[in-house]
């Protein structure tokens, strides 16, 4: 069983994560190797869809990999939305396009890490965006010519 995943969804590692815990194969809007179906016949993540079809297919007895998967996923979002408040801290308009890119490629991070690693892949996320809000401020504080800018 498949489900889609929204890449523009904030948080989609969480997602991923559910799914393969699960048993489920995630896929992504527009992923042309998903499947053997078509797009709309691939449901679109949703919790309560993926809780309902697991308890449907798995026995009792299995039901507590459940329990320990959704512990997964609240402890992925919740380094997810620190990395987000974090980033919101330090996002201008000239540098925004860099930030997004730091939390995308952290992003891919966390679907790829054990969970034990985590704190530390925030902390590494959280220290490359805090490295964009020193060189701006050290922007302000350095005369144009130095960066060729007015």
């Amino acid at each position: 069983m498949d489900f889609r995943l929204q890449l523009q969804h904030k948080f989609w590692p969480a997602q991923w994560r559910l799914c393969r815990r699960l048993g489920f194969q995630p896929c992504y809007e527009g992923d042309a190797g998903a499947g053997e179906a078509e797009k709309g016949e691939i449901p679109l993540f949703r919790l309560k869809k993926v809780m309902v079809r697991y308890l449907r297919q798995e026995p009792v007895w299995r039901w507590h990999r459940l329990f320990l998967a959704l512990e997964e996923y609240w402890e992925c979002m919740s380094y997810l939305s620190f990395l987000q408040k974090e980033a919101r801290r330090v996002i201008r308009p000239w540098n925004e396009s860099l930030a997004n890119q730091i939390l995308e490629q952290g992003y891919r991070d966390f679907i790829r890490e054990a969970p034990d690693y985590w704190p530390e892949l925030t902390g590494l996320i959280t220290q490359k965006l805090r490295h964009l809000k020193y060189y701006d401020e050290l922007k302000g504080s350095l005369p144009a010519e130095v960066f060729n800018c007015r």
